[in-house]
C-alpha cells in the first residue's frame, strides 16, 4: 500500500515537472517587444520569408531567445522551413514603438546552410557573422 502512494506522488511530481516545462517552452515564444505568441511570431517570421524567398515555406518555429542590451533588443529566431533549419536575427532600437518594426539580419548565398552568430562583449556592443564564408551577412529595415 505504502508503495502505491509513493509511486503515485511520484508520477505526479513528474507530470507536474513536465507541465512546468511546457509553459516555461511556450512562454518564451511571447515578448511584448516582438510577439505576442507564437503564433504571432510564425505570422511575422512568415512575412518576412516571403519577402525574401516565396517558396521558403516556414514549418515550425523551434525556439527564440531574447538578448537586451542598452542600445538595443535582439530575437534570435531558430526555425524550420522546407529548406531546412534556418536562424534570423531581429534588433528593435528602444526609440521603436511599433511591434513589427525592426531591423531584420540573415545569411544570404548559393545553398546557404549558414546561421548568424551573434556575439556580445563585455561593453555590450553586439556584433554578428555568418557561420560559413560561403554566405553574406544581410541587414534590412
Amino acid at each position: 500500500m505504502n508503495q502505491k502512494i509513493v509511486y503515485l506522488i511520484v508520477i505526479s511530481m513528474l507530470l507536474a515537472c513536465n507541465k512546468n516545462e511546457s509553459s516555461k517552452q511556450t512562454d518564451s515564444f511571447s515578448n511584448a517587444e516582438f510577439f505576442l505568441n507564437k503564433l504571432d511570431a510564425k505570422q511575422q517570421l512568415t512575412k518576412i520569408l516571403n519577402k525574401r524567398n516565396p517558396t521558403e515555406k516556414i514549418r515550425d518555429i523551434q525556439t527564440i531567445s531574447y538578448i537586451k542590451s542598452d542600445s538595443s533588443t535582439l530575437a534570435i529566431i531558430f526555425y524550420t522551413t522546407n529548406t531546412g533549419n534556418h536562424n534570423i536575427l531581429l534588433e528593435k532600437k528602444p526609440s521603436t514603438q511599433l511591434i513589427d518594426q525592426y531591423s531584420i539580419t540573415f545569411c544570404e548565398g548559393y545553398e546557404c546552410t549558414c546561421k548568424v552568430t551573434v556575439s556580445i562583449d563585455n561593453q555590450g556592443k553586439v556584433t554578428t557573422n555568418c557561420s560559413c564564408v560561403y554566405c553574406a551577412l544581410v541587414t534590412t529595415q
